[in-house]
């Protein structure tokens, strides 16, 4: 993805708001970087689906949050206001952001639906990801959460 939009207004509202109330412009910072970095590491096959190695994630926010246990406890709000399915274990992160999709330039839903259409050219280490992101995207919110964490739990993940 080259490109994501954002509100203007965006620091006003919701999660936004909330990270800026309890953290300042660290949270302001760290929505917008992290809304940078999944736009950056974009995947056709699945997304709104990332995987991390910890302490790169952290880095990526370095020198901005010095702390990872800042930066884990501003992931734990988002997680719990529902608006990404974060699970920390030894060594990665994964997250699930499903609107991500919704931010995303005209150029990259194109290439996107794309991608949809050609599932026989999908790489093997993306099939098992994209089919239960898939399934997550189908059904609801709290199903959809529910449905990642039995995924992660099932790779061997703890949260």
């Amino acid at each position: 993805m080259k490109w994501h939009k954002r509100d203007a207004d965006e620091h006003r509202k919701g999660h936004v708001a909330e990270l800026y109330q309890r953290h300042g412009l660290q949270g302001i910072f760290f929505w917008d970087h992290l809304n940078d970095l999944l736009t950056e590491r974009f995947n056709f096959w699945c997304p709104g689906c990332y995987k991390f190695k910890t302490s790169i994630f952290y880095a990526h926010f370095q020198p901005m949050i010095k702390d990872p246990r800042l930066i884990r406890k501003m992931l734990r709000l988002l997680h719990g206001d529902k608006i990404l399915t974060v699970s920390i274990g030894k060594g990665e992160i994964y997250l699930y952001y499903s609107d991500i999709i919704d931010k995303a330039d005209e150029y990259t839903k194109k290439c996107q639906k794309k991608a949809e259409d050609k599932k026989q050219e999908q790489p093997e280490s993306a099939r098992d990801l994209t089919s239960t992101c898939n399934e997550m995207q189908r059904n609801n919110t709290s199903d959809m959460h529910r449905r990642a964490r039995e995924y992660l739990e099932n790779k061997g993940v703890k949260h």
